[in-house]
């Protein structure tokens, strides 16, 4: 087998070690184990909770304060996902692979295999959240709302949550689109219910009209970055989810494949947890 290239003066192998964290059951605290999404704009934690989910999601340009007083980060929303499921199940995994930036939640209930992608697609503004039930149909009974993280106002039109609001300067909006293959959905003032679906995707993006060029911090106003999200996500709705994350991945890939750090390690069978806590001299870590 070749070699790729040499960095550091280290002979790189082609095939390289997976890179991932991985644990056997969902995050509790969002700080110290729920798993991370970005694209350097907007991002999301998962927790990977099985009856109930948890997707918090920020913007980065979503800070408190003003010209005249210093602020601090803000929250912007949270997805929570309600399933029509027992909360126990074999087989979990919650996983984040690196080498792709796709975060993936699986288990089994009742002889039925569950999948959630996450991933945060840097060509398209937006995070993508992909539910299927590989070989079975009709098996995604679920209900989703979006909570706004301050006290703006929550709106459920067709498809599409939406939240917005104003803190201290900025103005702020987050829509999420639900696309469902097979099945029905249904929405009611605060959620959007689906029922007997084979496939669900949820696009999320969200933005400010923070502006660090202009004296006031800010440029434009409610109504635009309304109309800018609106045509975001009409467009990228137009996508298949092969296709999202096909760009997704044709993006991210040749950058983290640039540089890797090969000590001959390979993917340990137990969870990252276990490895940070019982085995810190593993090599596995340091490469990670």
């Amino acid at each position: 087998m070749g070699w790729a290239f040499v960095c550091c003066g280290l002979a790189v192998n082609a095939a390289r070690v997976p890179m991932k964290l991985w644990y056997d059951r969902p995050a509790k605290v969002w700080m110290t184990s729920a798993l991370p999404i970005g694209n350097g704009g907007i991002g999301a934690m998962f927790f990977g909770g099985v009856a109930h989910e948890q997707l918090q999601f920020n913007d980065k340009t979503w800070w408190s304060g003003s010209t005249t007083q210093r602020g601090s980060y803000q929250n912007m929303g949270d997805l929570f996902f309600d399933f029509d499921t027992p909360d126990t199940c074999t087989r979990y995994e919650r996983e984040l692979v690196l080498d792709d930036a796709v975060g993936r939640v699986s288990y089994t209930i009742g002889g039925i295999d569950y999948l959630r992608e996450y991933f945060a697609s840097n060509p398209d503004s937006v995070i993508v959240m992909r539910l299927t039930t590989p070989g079975h149909k009709g098996k995604l009974n679920f209900s989703v709302r979006m909570q706004d993280g301050r006290q703006g106002v929550t709106k459920v039109e067709g498809r599409t949550m939406t939240i917005k609001g104003r803190l201290d300067l900025l103005s702020y909006e987050a829509q999420a689109v639900l696309q469902a293959e097979g099945g029905t959905v249904e929405s009611t003032s605060d959620r959007l219910n689906v029922r007997g679906a084979d496939a669900v995707t949820v696009i999320l993006t969200g933005s400010t009209n923070f502006d660090l060029g202009s004296p006031t911090y800010t440029q434009g106003d409610a109504r635009q970055i309304h109309e800018r999200l609106a045509a975001r996500l009409k467009r990228v709705s137009g996508k298949s989810y092969k296709k999202l994350k096909a760009d997704h991945l044709s993006d991210y890939r040749p950058l983290f494949a640039r540089v890797e750090l090969d000590l001959g390690a390979g993917l340990p069978d137990y969870p990252t947890d276990v490895l940070i806590r019982e085995h810190p001299d593993n090599a596995y870590l340091e490469m990670l």
